[in-house]
């Protein structure tokens, strides 16, 4: 986990990484934890500002101030793995619905691409 994702521009995956690309809101409710819980509890002592599920629900990443996006399993509440490599805060993350990986922005001004699978 935590290694960078090559191939493609921004432009061409821009659209991929977003839940609602085909305008159809796949998601479920479901039980679990409130985002208070997210924000103040699960991710770190630094504040978190975003956060996003995986299509399946098993997974969710999160990412502020500490300019980390941590990926966690929805079961569980384990930290499944940290991905490092911003330099400012972390603006927003995303899973990518067609493929296993996150894609991270940051006040760096740089986006980052992370293979889930690694």
């Amino acid at each position: 986990m935590g290694h960078l994702k090559s191939g493609g521009s921004l432009g061409e995956n821009l659209e991929s990484f977003s839940s609602l690309a085909d305008g159809v809101h796949k998601g479920r409710v479901g039980t679990g934890f409130s985002l208070k819980e997210i924000k103040h509890g699960m991710a770190s002592s630094h504040r978190v500002d975003c956060c996003h599920f995986s299509s399946d629900g098993k997974l969710l990443v999160t990412g502020g101030h500490d300019k980390k996006a941590s990926l966690w399993c929805t079961k569980s509440f384990n930290l499944q793995s940290t991905l490092e490599e911003h330099t400012q805060r972390i603006t927003d993350v995303r899973f990518c619905p067609s493929m296993f990986c996150v894609a991270t922005s940051s006040a760096d001004k740089t986006v980052k691409v992370w293979d889930v699978n690694n």
